[in-house]
């Protein structure tokens, strides 16, 4: 009986600590690999995409949702054409639609991306709001 209600109260408490279904950078746990560090210069994202071009890859900000997508059409067919049978898959070439929620601390109008040898690198700066002030006392 007391496993079960350690097992509940973890879950209620890991159900109750994260809301809603976008969790910050920090907190996410992506089935697809990707990299997440903060510098002086703000957060930073790192996803290998291993024969994707540029072009293939979606990024959208919308409010305080940074949205990152790929949809690998051979998902849905067979690569060129071909008929493969494959013995072993691993080269992460599946399709993807992570989101990360922000805090004010980010500005999302200033999101940076560069590609470079297949790996997709993703800039969000910090806010200048998000900078302390001094406030002088009258």
């Amino acid at each position: 009986m007391t496993a079960h209600i350690d097992t509940i109260d973890l879950f209620f408490r890991d159900f109750l600590h994260k809301p809603g279904i976008f969790k910050s950078p920090m907190e996410s746990k992506s089935s697809f690999p990707v990299d997440i560090y903060e510098t002086k210069q703000g957060m930073f994202f790192e996803i290998p995409c291993v024969g994707f071009s540029k072009e293939d890859v979606n990024i959208t900000v919308k409010s305080d949702i940074l949205n990152i997508k790929y949809e690998n059409p051979s998902e849905k067919e067979n690569y060129k054409g071909e008929n493969r049978k494959y013995y072993c898959k691993g080269v992460a070439r599946r399709s993807f639609d992570i989101g990360y929620k922000f805090s004010s601390k980010f500005d999302l109008t200033k999101v940076d991306a560069s590609y470079e040898n297949g790996l997709l690198t993703i800039h969000v700066q910090y806010s200048k709001q998000a900078e302390p002030i001094e406030v002088t006392i009258r």
